[in-house]
């Protein structure tokens, strides 16, 4: 999958989507079950797994470092991001990143 962050574009990385959604739940003494209301959802979490050579993670770190909320683009849709982990094994040159949606 291809993907940007900001003004860097990654390519040949997986894509992994989790939404958590707010349940409200409402029981009655007496009554039979309960009622569940989905009330909203939260912040969609990506988290992103490749590799990259030395020299394109510091351009990564670059853009992370300089920009408060990058623009996160991928088949899912854009939005705004915070970056919250960013890990890297420079034997294998493979990374992993977690971004979080900015919700504005």
């Amino acid at each position: 999958m291809e993907v940007k962050l900001g003004s860097l574009t990654l390519t040949d990385v997986a894509v992994d989507l989790r939404i958590d959604f707010r349940l409200s739940r409402t029981m009655e003494q007496g009554a039979k079950g309960d009622d569940m209301f989905v009330e909203g959802r939260k912040s969609r979490e990506y988290v992103i797994n490749g590799k990259m050579d030395p020299a394109r993670f510091n351009e990564l770190i670059k853009i992370v470092q300089e920009t408060d909320d990058p623009l996160f683009e991928s088949p899912f849709g854009s939005c705004k991001v915070v970056v919250k982990t960013i890990q890297y094994l420079s034997i294998t040159e493979v990374f992993m990143m977690i971004l979080i949606e900015d919700i504005v």
